[in-house]
């Protein structure tokens, strides 16, 4: 199980940003899926608004998170939703504005602009990715663990200064620079200032040896919807 293994090899490696994984529990027979148990992190789940205090901590405990690499003797798959193919996300999203799209046209009273806009968005990120050079496939980035799930939920802050996260089950071998993005865009980071997720994206240290990493991460500015 995914996130068994990535709290495991967190802890073999002695970084402290999860808690120690006790047990897997497989049989499903006390309850109807598998369960992992950690022991209990004392401390507050953050909210929605950070102390520069906390956004250092946040910060801090991903760059640990990313410091584990590829290759080394670990049973993680990929990431959950880090597909290492950005037609397969285009693939997603017209999927879900095929199904949903006329559903949103009758449900709101602005539902047919609202459609015809994220008609235009997905539109244009397939022009986008049809015009970059950048290749995301998983034998050209610096594959590290990532969580793939940036919700501030589950990242605890405690009274040592440090943070530490729960809730894994999304996690392994990863896209570092797809997380720093949801970083920006994740509806749980929307207490952020603007001012803090530039301190992010430039305090982050990169990678060594990912010459794509900024293309894939960036936001394109200036697209209209």
């Amino acid at each position: 199980m995914r996130e068994y293994e990535s709290l495991r090899w967190l802890h073999e490696a002695n970084l402290d940003i999860a808690p120690e994984p006790l047990w897997l529990d497989e049989s499903c027979e006390v309850v109807p899926y598998p369960v992992v148990a950690y022991r209990w992190l004392d401390g507050q789940p953050l909210g929605p608004l950070l102390t520069d205090a906390q956004l250092a901590a946040l910060l801090a405990s991903v760059q640990l998170m990313h410091s584990l690499e590829a290759g080394q003797t670990c049973r993680l798959p990929n990431t959950w939703f880090h597909w290492f193919d950005f037609q397969a996300y285009l693939a997603e999203l017209g999927e879900l504005l095929r199904q949903y799209g006329p559903w949103l046209e009758t449900a709101d009273p602005q539902g047919h602009g609202l459609q015809s806009r994220m008609a235009r968005l997905v539109d244009g990120y397939a022009k986008l990715v049809a015009a970059t050079s950048v290749n995301p496939g998983r034998g050209n980035i610096a594959l590290r663990i990532c969580r793939a799930d940036t919700n501030l939920a589950n990242a605890i802050w405690n009274d040592d200064g440090r943070l530490r996260w729960v809730d894994w089950e999304y996690s392994g071998w990863g896209d570092p620079a797809l997380e720093l993005a949801e970083m920006r865009w994740h509806i749980a980071m929307v207490g952020l200032t603007e001012g803090q997720h530039i301190w992010l994206r430039q305090n982050y240290r990169r990678p060594p040896g990912d010459s794509g990493f900024e293309e894939r991460r960036a936001d394109p500015s200036g697209f209209q919807l």
